[in-house]
């Protein structure tokens, strides 16, 4: 009986997601983010037709207005298949002038009631990735900027989910990392308060110390962001979700999928072009590398999950491809140099300028 009831209860993804909808911030950040954001749309867009609206945090940058900027991810071609298909899909893209670095986002009132009054999970990818970024801007963004999400989702009436993209490297300092929040060495709300206050000459002296065995600001204040999401959840639904180094896409919008070039994937397009042709690396090194596809689909599962199931604690999720799955350097490297032979770049390659 008690199976009976269960199966007649159970609500498939598709089916949580219509005539709801969702708030995701990271779309004009940097190019790493913006993959994973366009994936996601593209993935809730196709999969989830019934969902309501997608509201994008959208900032002006450089001299270009929030529609243009709007127009511009509108015309990516990730979307080719919804234009061409069901070009009316778009129209449930809606922007929304913000910044996450600045207090409320950016937003203005009206449009703080309108995601209060109608947004039912929010997806939070916003952050500098930058790993030699400056701490001052580090925490503004990646930590202050956790907060102030924080901060507006306690006020959202049908708030059913908060996704929050961290990485696998945040514990970097650890040598092996649970799917559980590890307290930093400083409390996130002191460093806050120290980067607001302390001159910024001063701040760059003292974030070696502070940083401690962590490689970078990044894994930094990737760590005190999830600290500020464990200390001032307050019963929110809220999952974390840390990727490790996301690349190009195993199955969707198509396989191989990758519209930028960072990391690994530059190293490798360079080494095709024949500019790279010496690379020193430690062969025995493991690399963990994610599809995109497999990132978005765990972030849109985790807020039906966190919204549909009785346990309503803090969900971690180490999205990684793991020990099952390993894959060193040298081994990536010969895989890469054999489909270079295989499919040489020629006339495709891409150029800079």
């Amino acid at each position: 009986m008690d199976l009976a009831n269960e199966c007649n209860d159970y609500v498939s993804v598709p089916e949580f997601y219509t005539s709801r909808s969702v708030f995701i911030t990271g779309g004009t950040g940097f190019f790493r983010k913006v993959f994973l954001f366009e994936v996601l749309i593209e993935k809730l867009l196709g999969s989830c037709p019934g969902i309501r609206n997608i509201y994008l945090l959208i900032r002006p940058k450089r001299g270009q207005k929030v529609k243009d900027r709007f127009s511009d991810l509108l015309e990516a071609p990730i979307f080719d298949k919804r234009r061409q298909e069901h070009p009316n899909s778009l129209n449930k893209l809606l922007p929304i002038y913000g910044d996450i670095s600045l207090e409320v986002l950016g937003l203005s009132k009206d449009d703080q009631a309108l995601l209060c009054r109608n947004v039912s999970v929010v997806f939070h990818l916003a952050a500098t990735v930058k790993f030699d970024e400056k701490l001052k801007l580090s925490v503004t963004i990646n930590t202050l900027g956790t907060k102030r999400i924080v901060e507006l989702c306690h006020k959202m009436i049908f708030l059913k989910a908060l996704v929050h993209v961290s990485t696998a490297f945040c514990n970097s300092d650890r040598s092996e990392v649970s799917e559980v929040i590890y307290p930093p060495h400083y409390d996130s709300n002191d460093i806050i308060s120290l980067v607001k206050w302390l001159p910024e000459d001063l701040l760059d002296d003292l974030t070696p110390s502070l940083i401690g065995k962590r490689p970078n600001t990044y894994t930094f204040t990737k760590a005190l962001a999830e600290h500020v999401l464990s200390n001032e959840a307050n019963n929110l639904p809220i999952t974390i979700v840390r990727p490790s180094v996301v690349l190009s896409s195993l199955n969707e919008p198509v396989p191989g999928w990758l519209d930028n070039y960072y990391g690994p994937t530059l190293s490798i397009i360079l080494q095709g072009m024949g500019l790279v042709r010496v690379m020193l690396i430690d062969k025995s090194i493991r690399s963990d590398f994610i599809p995109v596809d497999i990132v978005a689909n765990l972030m849109i599962v985790s807020a039906w999950r966190q919204a549909t199931t009785n346990n309503k604690n803090l969900i971690v999720y180490n999205c990684i491809s793991g020990k099952d799955n390993p894959l060193d350097l040298g081994r990536f490297i010969q895989l890469c140099t054999r489909n270079l032979r295989k499919y040489p770049l020629g006339r495709y390659a891409i150029f800079f300028s």
